[in-house]
């Protein structure tokens, strides 16, 4: 009873909305050891359901015989197998036993048990203090360093002086318009000379091209002339065509009576044929005179000019 009454005003003086749950169990004697090992599965199966955070396991001081119960295996198997964590306070300081070795803790007594597992409010109060000071601490000087860089920016040129970032552009943009005149009488001055020497070679190659193209003309124009039918017909030669304009080669290709054209080197003259000079035909029968021989005309196209055949 004292140990119990010594964790719950340790428990309430350190934290007085600590809620404690009291399971009483025998803790010496025959049925000790059972008790105790039954009254921890049950806290390790409903601990979570019941809100339970931690385990105190204790009791008073009392012989070796006394404690003997936190001895057994039993008690041991059901600290070691427990789900929350234990803190084992048994006896006086110098009492040891196998529940103490196996448990999550071990302290010497239960009221340093409770103190282990219960904050201290004033502690905590005093935690928060400076916690809250270090926070105030910390955002003063985040807020300095804030109003330090923002002074900066303002007196950066860009806020003090706009301007000046289209004075900059400017004064870049009219040098190098400066820059682009000098140098572009310089860059014209070469491509000039260049495309006027091109100009040049080209106007010489065109006019030799054109000389050359006229002499062949030139040359092909009296060789044409020099075996044209013209010239022929200068040196004395002509030809003869029928009606139609087809050009007679053979004797063969007249008939008498057909009209046939002769040209000359100065015109052309129409005739009639009178005797192609083809063989006649066979007679079935032998002719009792002589045929007579047709004679025929020629008309030419200057009637001063006699016939072909006289």
């Amino acid at each position: 009873a004292a140990a119990l009454q010594d964790v719950i005003n340790t428990a309430h003086r350190r934290w007085a909305g600590c809620e404690l749950l009291h399971v009483d169990v025998r803790v010496q004697g025959e049925h000790a050891a059972p008790e105790i090992a039954r009254a921890l599965r049950q806290l390790s199966e409903q601990g979570e359901a019941l809100g339970i955070d931690a385990i105190i396991l204790t009791r008073g001081g009392g012989s070796i015989e006394d404690l003997w119960a936190f001895n057994e295996r039993i008690v041991a198997d059901a600290v070691f197998n427990c789900r929350l964590p234990i803190v084992a306070a048994i006896g006086h300081e110098t009492d040891t036993t196998v529940a103490e070795l196996v448990a999550d803790m071990r302290c010497a007594t239960p009221t340093q048990a409770a103190m282990t597992l219960v904050p201290d409010r004033k502690a905590l109060d005093h935690q928060v203090t400076q916690m809250a000071g270090r926070l105030r601490m910390s955002l003063q000087r985040q807020s300095q360093m804030a109003n330090q860089r923002l002074t900066a920016i303002s007196r950066h040129r860009i806020f003090t002086r706009p301007q000046a970032l289209l004075e900059m552009p400017q004064q870049r943009l009219t040098h190098a318009q400066h820059r682009m005149t000098q140098a572009l009488p310089g860059r014209l001055a070469p491509a000039t000379t260049r495309v006027s020497q091109a100009v040049a070679r080209l106007s010489r190659v065109m006019q030799r091209r054109v000389t050359q193209a006229d002499q062949q003309v030139k040359a092909m124009s009296r060789t044409l002339q020099a075996v044209g039918p013209k010239r022929v017909l200068e040196r004395g030669y002509t030809y003869t065509t029928d009606s139609n304009g087809k050009l007679l080669r053979s004797v063969n290709d007249v008939t008498d009576g057909q009209s046939i054209t002769t040209v000359l080197a100065d015109g052309k003259v129409q005739s009639v044929v009178g005797d192609s000079g083809q063989k006649p035909p066979t007679p079935k029968a032998a002719p009792t005179s002589k045929p007579r021989k047709r004679r025929s005309k020629l008309k030419a196209q200057d009637g001063d000019q006699p016939g072909l055949f006289g």
